[in-house]
């Protein structure tokens, strides 16, 4: 079944708003489409959208913080250690924020041994502006030399599609 140039624009300003609603998580929901969605048409694919998201079980559709013990402060009994992200496996969590888990990782190689701090965009909260900004971050990293800043050493996405970036690790 292919799609109307219209129905795909209806359904592309519905995915943008579902973004939003996933990052803003506003207390009435209804309303919230009320004042943002633009047409009736759109409001029903965001409503048809939130209502799938509900029922998905997926580990994938939560917070990392959700995985994580809350008295941890960084302790190694994460879910998340031994996982492996590119070359590196995660040695234990070093703090959490809103947007992302810091870790710190071991390159998994047998040439040399280099400890670094992997920064992890929460899973519950991938969304396209959240990965842009991820995104842009990483770029920035990228272009940035001077001894008080952590060099940025490796950036991907798991097989999961949980963006990272691998810093210098600070100790402290």
């Amino acid at each position: 079944m292919s799609l109307s140039p219209e129905e795909r624009a209806q359904w592309q300003q519905a995915n943008d708003l579902f973004d939003q609603f996933l990052e803003q998580r506003p207390d009435d929901p209804a309303q919230w489409l009320q004042t943002l969605a633009p047409t009736a048409q759109v409001r029903d694919r965001v409503k048809q959208l939130i209502a799938a998201h509900k029922q998905t079980q997926s580990p994938l559709d939560q917070s990392l913080n959700q995985w994580m013990p809350e008295d941890s402060g960084g302790d190694s009994t994460d879910a998340l250690t031994g996982r492996q992200f590119g070359q590196w496996v995660l040695l234990e969590a070093l703090g959490r924020g809103g947007m992302a888990t810091v870790y710190r990782a071991r390159r998994d190689t047998t040439d040399f041994d280099q400890v670094a701090a992997i920064k992890l965009l929460n899973v519950g909260l991938i969304s396209s502006r959240l990965r842009e900004h991820f995104n842009r971050e990483q770029q920035i990293l990228a272009g940035l030399t001077h001894p008080h800043i952590a060099s940025l050493l490796d950036a991907g996405v798991a097989d999961d599609g949980t963006p990272y970036i691998v810093m210098d690790f600070v100790d402290g």
